[in-house]
Formats: C-alpha cells, structure tokens, sequence
C-alpha cells in the first residue's frame, strides 16, 4: 500500500512526519489512515520504520551495504522491479560489473542516483513502513514509473511530494491525500 501525502512545498509534509516520529505515533497515523481507505486487520501492521532521506554519506558502495548487512549476492536476486530501478544507478550484469561497483565511491553518484540508491537500500532491508520525502524529484516520467514501480513492491510506503500520484501514473495500492485534509 503506498500512501502518497501531497501539497506545496511549505505546507509541512515533512515536519508532520518528523513530529510523528518524535512523538513515535507513525505507525498510529499509518494505521488509521489506512483504515479509513482500505479495509485491513491491525494485526497485519508491524513496528519497524525505514526512512529515506537525501544522505550525505562518505565511503564506498560496498562499505554502505555492509553497514546495513546486505550481500551483493542479494543484488541478483532482485525483484524485477527494484532490479530495473537499479540499472539506472549501475549496470550489474556479472562478477566483475559488482567487483567495480563495490570500490565506486558513494560520492560519485549524482544527487538523483543516491536517491535513488537509498530507496533500493531501503527496499532491501526488511521494513514494515518506508518514508520516502520527495522520491521523484527531477525525474522524468520514465524514471518517475520505474520508482514507483520498485516501491510499489514494498508493503506499506508513505510518499512526501507536491504532486498526488494518481494525476501521474495509475498504480492498484495507492492513496493520494492532500496535506490540507489531514489539517480538517
């Protein structure tokens, strides 16, 4: 289920999630959302959170998989949605493609690729919510599908943009809701 809150920029997207987390009433929020559009049983939400924000890490590609534990191997085995999003910050046909991958420096990757990099990362990581601010940022609309594509294939994601997605692309699972309602 992706949840799409969408409105200007300024119109405090992001500090209505910062104060949820603060306050660690995500999950709460999500929940009763979710309720609200679609009929599910509390019983099939979880704890854990995964957010994405615009990072400024240093180091290598392999280093930064290594911190959160994810095999390179798991790279090959990608659902072909996350595997498509991938290709568009490097190409891993074979051993020696991961081989030069590993040693790239995170810094290297343009400000779009790390975004997209961190939304791959969090794929990759078991998470039960995903928090994503402004995943789309400068993408075309090509690029703009293959993102939401591969998050489509998370179970619950909370998407913070100026758009509502559904004047976009029309995805099964997703819910735009204008910041202003949430505010009523």
């Amino acid at each position: 289920m992706i949840l799409n809150i969408f409105g200007p920029s300024g119109s405090g997207k992001t500090t209505l999630i910062k104060n949820l987390l603060k306050n660690n009433n995500l999950q709460n929020f999500y929940k009763s959302l979710v309720k609200n559009y679609v009929l599910k049983k509390e019983s099939e939400f979880k704890t854990s959170l995964s957010l994405v924000p615009l990072p400024n890490y240093r180091g290598t590609i392999k280093e930064f998989f290594e911190i959160y534990g994810i095999s390179f191997d798991s790279l090959f085995k990608l659902n072909p949605n996350i595997r498509n999003l991938l290709n568009t910050v490097f190409l891993i046909k074979n051993i020696d493609d991961i081989n030069d991958v590993k040693k790239r420096s995170v810094e290297t990757l343009s400000a779009g690729e790390i975004r997209r990099f961190f939304i791959i990362k969090s794929l990759l990581i078991e998470s039960d919510i995903l928090v994503i601010d402004e995943p789309f940022s400068n993408s075309d609309p090509s690029l703009f599908k293959l993102i939401l594509e591969a998050l489509n294939c998370s179970s619950n994601v909370i998407i913070l943009s100026h758009v509502p997605i559904d004047d976009i692309i029309k995805l099964s699972g997703t819910i735009s809701i204008n910041i202003n309602t949430l505010r009523n």
